[in-house]
C-alpha cells in the first residue's frame, strides 16, 4: 500500500469521503509512523557511508515522542 500518497491526498482532502482513505485520525497517525520508520530504514541502507548518525537519531526521537 502507498502509505505516502495517501497521507498526501489526506492533506489535501481531510477526512472527506470520497476522497480521503481515512477516517480517524489514529488511521492517519499509524500511517506517518509506517512512513517514517520506512524512510529511517531507506537512509539507514542506503546512505550509511555518510555522516547520518544525527539523523538517525532524530528519527529515532521522533518515533519515540509519536508512539508514547
Amino acid at each position: 500500500m502507498n502509505y505516502a500518497l495517501n497521507l498526501h491526498d489526506y492533506q489535501y482532502n481531510g477526512f472527506e469521503p470520497g476522497f480521503s482513505r481515512y477516517s480517524k485520525k489514529e488511521e492517519v497517525f499509524r500511517d506517518l509512523i509506517t512512513v517514517v520508520k520506512e524512510t529511517r530504514k531507506v537512509i539507514d541502507a542506503y546512505y550509511s557511508k555518510y555522516e547520518i548518525k544525527e539523523i538517525l537519531e532524530k528519527i529515532d526521537e521522533l518515533l519515540k515522542e509519536l508512539t508514547k
